[in-house]
């Protein structure tokens, strides 16, 4: 009878072992794979927050080129109308100002604007063709 329960005990500790030893062989893989998995979508999101750093850079960049432009624009707006305020003013003086420019001689002059546009070296093509607008002559 003791043989039988030696037996039976050693079938119970064989039993354990083997269950123990698959249990950890089955959790021993997963932890790897989930490890693993870790580890890419560490990499993945160092990654990415380069790429956003990066693009935070690039939209600085162009924000400040974009100020200095707007700036600039503002700054030539300003100077253009001071000049055409000095201009009135010392035309209005001028004995000729009050005589009509013929319509015929400002789309002349107007069309012969344009063509120097157009054939400009330095004219920057990619924008719109803005003419100056045809105004006629003040009666």
């Amino acid at each position: 009878m003791v043989n039988k329960v030696a037996v039976v005990v050693t079938m119970i500790l064989v039993l354990m072992f083997g269950v123990l030893t698959w249990a950890a062989f089955h959790y021993y893989g997963k932890y790897t794979a989930e490890a693993t998995t870790n580890a890419t979508l560490t990499q993945e999101n160092k990654s990415a927050a380069l790429v956003v750093a990066n693009q935070e850079k690039l939209v600085n960049i162009f924000n400040t080129i974009a100020g200095a432009t707007l700036n600039e624009q503002a700054k030539n707006t300003a100077t253009s109308q001071d000049r055409q305020t000095v201009i009135k003013t010392v035309i209005q003086t001028e004995s000729c100002a009050v005589i009509t420019v013929p319509a015929a001689a400002a789309d002349v002059l107007l069309d012969h604007y344009n063509a120097i546009r157009q054939n400009a070296g330095d004219a920057d093509t990619s924008q719109s063709d803005a003419t100056v607008s045809s105004q006629r002559a003040a009666k």
